[in-house]
């Protein structure tokens, strides 16, 4: 009759942990899980899925696996009790000091354990030998965990530095785009004063002309006024005397009097004033404003190359600067890359160059850079 195959402590390891089951979860799946391992699993992941088959379970509320709870405990408490006895030097089994070590199954063994059907055949050496043996294989594998500790305290220390960068391109940012607006709120206030000064030279025209025209006016009713108070002082004295200045006042009285002329082109000229007046403005602001077809990505930019404020030109420096070690940044060749959205206004790779080297590319030179078309944008390279 064959024997039953032996079970190992293996045989109940999370999958996730690679230590035995603490209180293993059932998914749907019919995968066991630790809880905490799980939990930390769906936490990281965002999505209620099995990390074995990636299985998406419909409820985090998952029944344990009692039968493999049970017998993890079990498996747990034979080690806890092995461990027990083996940290006191002797066998669990044999209850005898633990001199030996099997190499194959990797534990301790005495004398009896050795010469068992189990060890016979297995590779067997000295505690002592296993342990220098084992310790120089520890410690050859803490180098690289050793060197990953550097290369994450490096990145760390990178992303502290990247942020203060962020920080700083932020503040510079902001004070750039309050300048660039200051300049538009300056045209617009200018825009606005001008066009005010304007508007109150007319109104002084236009008021000055209504003055001669009121002024004209009142000489012409204060003229047909004494004529009325003369007439009227005629009518109303004796006989003989008004007969006498009769024909004179009938004069008066049919001297031909001009009726004034209707006013007109004497208002404001509302319509010149206020037609279109954002369009005027905004296209006033075209010639104001400067539109640059190519701009530089400072996030790209090689150390040794300096981008203007105003991304339109760059400057070339021996000295390297600190700068975050961003992915996108070039670090081989001294490039820069231009805008993505701006691939199609590119103009015979012409750009604008300043370097504080004296030599062939002087500050006020325009060199023609090499230009390569890649996923995002242009490179200029010198």
């Amino acid at each position: 009759m064959p024997s039953k195959p032996s079970l190992t402590e293996d045989d109940f390891s999370c999958p996730v942990c690679y230590d035995i089951f603490r209180e293993p979860l059932l998914l749907s799946c019919s995968h066991s899980i630790c809880k905490s391992c799980l939990h930390t699993f769906w936490q990281q992941r965002g999505v209620l899925e099995c990390p074995i088959c990636r299985t998406v379970s419909s409820t985090p509320e998952l029944p344990l696996n009692i039968v493999l709870h049970n017998m993890c405990e079990a498996v747990l408490k034979e080690r806890n009790r092995r461990m027990s006895v083996e940290m006191e030097g002797l066998c669990s089994i044999h209850h005898e000091v633990l001199t030996l070590f099997c190499v194959k199954d990797q534990r301790p063994l005495c004398t009896k354990c050795k010469d068992s059907r189990l060890h016979s055949r297995h590779t067997v050496c000295s505690v002592q030998e296993a342990s220098q043996d084992l310790k120089h294989v520890l410690q050859m594998k803490l180098k690289p965990l050793h060197e990953k500790i550097r290369i994450y305290k490096d990145f760390r220390q990178s992303c502290l530095n990247t942020g203060e960068h962020i920080k700083k391109q932020s503040k510079n940012t902001e004070a750039m785009i309050r300048r660039e607006f200051e300049k538009l709120h300056q045209f617009l206030r200018d825009e606005e004063e001008a066009r005010l000064a304007v508007l109150k030279e007319e109104e002084e025209q236009r008021s000055q002309t209504m003055k001669k025209k009121i002024d004209k006016i009142t000489i012409q009713i204060s003229s047909v006024l004494d004529t009325i108070n003369a007439v009227e002082k005629q009518i109303q004295g004796e006989d003989l005397p008004f007969l006498l200045n009769y024909n004179t006042s009938l004069e008066r009285t049919q001297a031909k009097l001009e009726n004034p002329e209707k006013l007109s082109g004497v208002l404001i000229n509302v319509a010149k004033h206020l037609s279109n007046l954002s369009f005027q403005v905004s296209e006033k602001m075209h010639g104001f404003v400067q539109y640059t077809p190519v701009v530089f990505d400072p996030n790209t930019a090689h150390a040794g190359l300096i981008v203007s404020d105003d991304l339109i030109t760059v400057a070339y420096k021996d000295e390297l600067r600190q700068l975050p070690d961003n992915s996108e940044r070039f670090e081989g060749y001294a490039s820069v890359i231009g805008s993505e959205a701006l691939i199609q206004a590119h103009i015979a790779g012409m750009s604008r160059l300043e370097t504080t080297q004296p030599g062939p590319w002087e500050s006020s030179q325009s060199l023609c850079m090499s230009t390569e078309k890649i996923s995002h944008g242009l490179v200029y390279g010198i």
